[in-house]
Order: structure tokens, then sequence, then C-alpha cells
């Protein structure tokens, strides 16, 4: 009885600690919660929990909210029959619920607010230690260029921040074929493992190509019918990324103040505009 009773503490006392990481690790960084083992996110969970319930149990008390009676500990850690806790935690079971469950609410906001904060500022893409584990959304975003020690950058005064389109040339091999599909990236998925497992791209064209002993041809693009392509890791054998931006110029005036030619842009709703690429 006295393990078990331990045991229900233990799991009680690291719950805002997983609530925390639950929330922190959310939209396209889910998967580094799922890819912890029980005993590695109980270990993670350690240190935001105890600082969760340090915090929570001062301000509980400063601000008179209902606090943690923590006489209910003592037969966890001494000889006293079980049932003086049962009796204990019967007599304060509504404090023991609004403790946990605002400090739960806390946390979950917490996490989530802190993950949007880190990725407000760009720190994890200055300082590697607060780096999530999706190298793919850093490499398929473009926010590899901010890395601190990148040797690579974008042109001219461009910023991730500018880049509103993802090209991606992904050959591919079915039965033997080569066939490089080249579109817009709309979207991937991760696996349970945190690997790539799907790629989604639109407005493709396909291009099949053929090797030959001393030379390689390839055939004229041909567009795929459809909204979306969905193409599986197994298949692909590399992937070639290019970033562009949109240029968007009101009058023609504008353009001959920056220099452009008119010949170069398409006009539409009477203004000019032009997919240029940043890197």
């Amino acid at each position: 009885m006295e393990v078990a009773l331990s045991t229900l503490f233990l799991l009680i006392f690291l719950l805002p600690g997983l609530i925390f990481r639950r929330f922190y690790y959310t939209g396209p960084f889910s998967k580094q919660y799922n890819n912890s083992t029980f005993f590695k996110l109980l270990l993670a969970s350690f240190i935001p929990s105890l600082v969760f319930h340090t915090m929570w149990y001062g301000l509980s008390s400063i601000l008179r909210f209902p606090t943690l009676d923590v006489e209910l500990l003592a037969p966890l850690l001494t000889k006293i029959k079980p049932e003086a806790t049962f009796t204990n935690i019967k007599q304060n079971s509504l404090n023991i619920f609004w403790y946990h469950f605002t400090m739960s609410l806390f946390s979950a906001t917490f996490g989530l607010l802190l993950q949007r904060f880190v990725r407000w500022k760009g720190l994890d893409r200055r300082y590697k230690i607060l780096r999530f584990q999706n190298s793919w959304h850093y490499l398929f975003k473009g926010e590899f260029f901010d890395f601190r020690y990148s040797e690579i950058s974008l042109e001219d005064e461009n910023t991730v921040k500018d880049i509103e389109f993802f090209f991606l040339d992904v050959l591919t091999e079915i039965a033997g074929t080569p066939i490089l599909y080249e579109g817009v990236l709309v979207d991937y998925e991760l696996s349970v493992s945190g690997e790539l497992n799907t790629v989604t791209i639109a407005s493709v064209s396909r291009r099949i190509l053929f090797n030959g002993e001393n030379k390689q041809r390839k055939d004229s693009p041909s567009d795929i019918d459809g909204s979306v392509l969905v193409l599986p890791y197994c298949n692909i054998k590399n992937i070639n990324l290019a970033f562009y931006k949109l240029l968007t110029f009101d009058s023609e005036g504008d353009l001959e103040k920056e220099k452009y030619n008119k010949e170069d842009f398409i006009k539409i709703d009477g203004k000019f505009s032009k997919i240029v690429e940043v890197s």
C-alpha cells in the first residue's frame, strides 16, 4: 500500500512538468515529445515540476488561493497508517483539486507561451541548446539561414521572413525509373520516430529521366493534374530547395524608381508582380 501511494505521489508531483512539456512541444515540434521514452519523459519533467510546485505553493499562499496541505506528505515518508492518509485526503479533497487544476492550467499556458516567445525571438535559431529536434522544419522553412554558425546566407538584404514560396525538386525512383517532381512545398509529415515520412507539393510538373551508359537525358516537363501530390520519403533519393519572395509594385513609376524592367513583371489587378529567388 505504501509503495502504491508513493508511486501515486510521484506521478502527481510530475504532472505539471509533463503538461508543460506537452504544450511546449506542439505544432511542427510535437514529435519531440512523443519520441521520448517514458523514463526520459519523467526525468525531463522533474525539474519543471519542482519549479512549478515551488512557485504555485508560494503564490497560492500569497494570493490566498487554496493550498496543498503538506501534512498529506507525512504518510509517504513515515510509518503512519494509510487510513490517516485517506482521511486527510477526504478532508482536503477540494483544496487538492483546485491546487492541481490551477497549477496544471498555468503549466499548459506557460509552456505554450514560452514556445511562442522562443520562436518569435528566434532564440531556437540563434542558440543550439534551445533548438527543437525537427531539422526538416528548419530546412524546409529556410530558417537554417539564421543559424549562428551558418556558412551560407540570403542574398542582398533579404531575411527569412521575406520568404513566401518554397520550391522543391524531388528526385524519386519508381520501378527503377528516376522521376523528377517539381513543385511548391505545401506540407510534410514526420514519422513517430521524428524522421521524414511524406512530402506534399502543389503546382507539380514531372520529368522522367533516362539513364544511358555514357549519357543522361530527360524528357520535357509535363504538368500533373490535381491539387497536391504526396510523395513518400521511402521513394525519394534527394531534394533540392529554392526559396522565393513576391515583389509587388503599384505602378510603373514605382518599377522605374527601383530600376526594374516592366517586361519582367506580370500585371494583376493593376499591380505588377514577380517571384524572385532570395537564396
